[in-house]
């Protein structure tokens, strides 16, 4: 199984800012000691996250992800008394949300995040990629995507969003958001060993839309993949995935609009 983790920064006002000159000291791993410049501490910390998770890598976990590409966004704190707690994780599996959690309980810190001499809390966002390779369906994300429609034409350049990518309608970084969270949570909780049964040969591309109006509510949601037990399937994760965000409606300032979403997914059977 190929194990990629790619360490980011997403911080809130505890971040440690480059515009702000106040004494800041990044967290100390367990293994980082020795360093004392505020990048290479961070850096070492991704190392650290890094090998950690992919040192617990048993079947037990590996038994919780899809075939294919399973890929989260993992937001953790690391806190003043030096634990680090799991937050928040895009996917519906409690089984592999617990064992991220417990694997990321088990890295040790030897100093808290530090700025004006106070211990801090600090939050990160990592994303997370693991491959797994078995028989039976592959989630194919790479062709995947999310399409907006619209009621009318001239609301084109207008972007509905979920509550945790910001109000930054219309930016690519709202709708990158959006693919992550919605695509990447449909796939990673759905298991494909249940499915297996309904899915053709070769490519199978399932298209659910997704209905909303002008007052921010979710109106319907459809699967059209041929097959009911599937669609309803497809159906209740989306629910269970939008149940956890706060959808906003496009809006121009002055007036909302109602509209569509069509998740694009793919999965291949061999």
């Amino acid at each position: 199984m190929k194990f990629v983790l790619a360490f980011c920064f997403l911080l809130t006002s505890l971040a440690f800012s480059q515009e702000k000159k106040v004494n800041e000291h990044m967290i100390v791993a367990k293994g980082c000691e020795s360093l004392t410049d505020n990048i290479q501490l961070r850096d070492c910390l991704s190392k650290v996250v890094s090998q950690t998770l992919q040192s617990q890598m048993k079947s037990s976990f590996q038994n919780t992800l899809n075939p294919g590409l399973n890929k989260f966004i993992i937001t953790f704190k690391i806190t003043k008394d030096k634990k680090v707690e799991l937050l928040k994780i895009n996917t519906n599996n409690t089984n592999t949300e617990k064992y991220i959690a417990k694997y990321l309980s088990k890295i040790k810190i030897e100093k808290p995040g530090i700025i004006d001499d106070s211990p801090v809390d600090v939050t990160f966002s990592v994303p997370l990629k693991i491959r797994k390779k078995i028989n039976g369906p592959v989630a194919v994300h790479e062709m995947s995507r999310l399409i907006f429609q619209y009621d009318k034409s001239n609301t084109s350049n207008l972007k509905p969003t979920l509550n945790h990518c910001g109000s930054t309608s219309g930016k690519v970084e709202t709708v990158e958001c959006m693919q992550t969270y919605l695509i990447d949570g449909t796939y990673n909780s759905i298991n494909t060993n249940k499915i297996k049964s309904m899915m053709n040969d070769g490519l199978n591309t399932i298209k659910i839309r997704v209905s909303y109006n002008k007052n921010n509510e979710i109106s319907k949601i459809d699967s059209a993949s041929g097959n009911l037990k599937l669609d309803s399937i497809f159906e209740e994760t989306l629910v269970n995935l939008l149940k956890k965000v706060q959808f906003e409606s496009p809006s121009n300032g002055d007036e909302s609009f109602s509209g569509d979403l069509v998740l694009v997914l793919n999965y291949l059977k061999t």
